[in-house]
């Protein structure tokens, strides 16, 4: 009974240590070949347990078992050690493929923040040229009105001056009288002649508008300051 137990245990031992062949075999053919190169004496040696005789087994079951049992565990202690390591190294591609999309996205982050930098220092600029141009027109408007300010009070000094001086004598130049030898015309001043004479046209003619205006006033004429020259000898006439 007792040699029925242990040829049962080591026929067990040695179909697990097969199965335990057949895994790694199809484990290899997805491994890189360097981890494949280490499985592959352990595979060879977990077969050999696997394969022996109804002989074998009923005349050396202990040794069969123990041979079984240590290559199946040898194997799978080499299948894991490959399997951690092949882990760990997806687990470095991950953890560097999320290092290297943070680094994206904080690259992309300060793009994004040196585009708002630049789209804010344009719009200061923008906004710097804007109020300069409208300091530039305020200067400009103050000016004008200094410059309005200025020529009113220059012109307010010359009519107060005006109103201040005295109305000056109207100076009459009359042709000379023709005469045998050639003289220069007699220029005096005297009352104003009667504008009704016969060449009284012709003197009207010759004074400026202010002395026509000067002989208005002096006439006590009225209206006279707004009309025209042709309008004024009009007057006279």
């Amino acid at each position: 009974m007792a040699s029925t137990d242990k040829a049962r245990r080591a026929t067990t031992a040695a179909d697990s240590a097969l199965a335990a062949a057949k895994k790694a075999v199809t484990l290899s053919k997805s491994l890189p070949d360097k981890q494949a190169r280490k499985l592959a004496p352990l595979i060879k040696d977990a077969k050999k347990a696997g394969s022996v005789t109804k002989k074998q087994l009923e005349d050396k079951p202990r040794r069969i078992e123990r041979t079984a049992t240590d290559a199946i565990l040898a194997l799978a202690d080499a299948t894991a050690k490959i399997e951690r390591r092949l882990a760990e190294k997806a687990d470095a591609k991950k953890s560097d493929a999320k290092k290297a999309d943070a680094k994206k996205a904080d690259a992309k982050k300060a793009d994004a923040k040196k585009t708002d930098a630049k789209k804010t220092d344009a719009k200061k600029t923008d906004a710097n040229k804007t109020d300069a141009k409208k300091t530039d027109a305020k200067k400009t408007d103050a000016k004008k009105t200094d410059a309005k300010k200025t020529s009113a009070k220059t012109d307010a000094k010359k009519a107060r001056k005006r109103k201040s001086s005295p109305v000056p004598a109207v100076q009459v130049i009359e042709p000379a009288a023709p005469a045998p030898a050639a003289t220069e015309p007699v220029t005096e001043s005297r009352p104003l002649p009667d504008v009704r004479a016969s060449n009284g046209a012709t003197i009207l003619h010759s004074m400026t508008v202010a002395s026509l205006r000067v002989r208005a006033k002096a006439e006590g004429r009225t209206g006279y300051s707004r009309l025209s020259k042709a309008e004024l000898i009009a007057l006279f006439v």
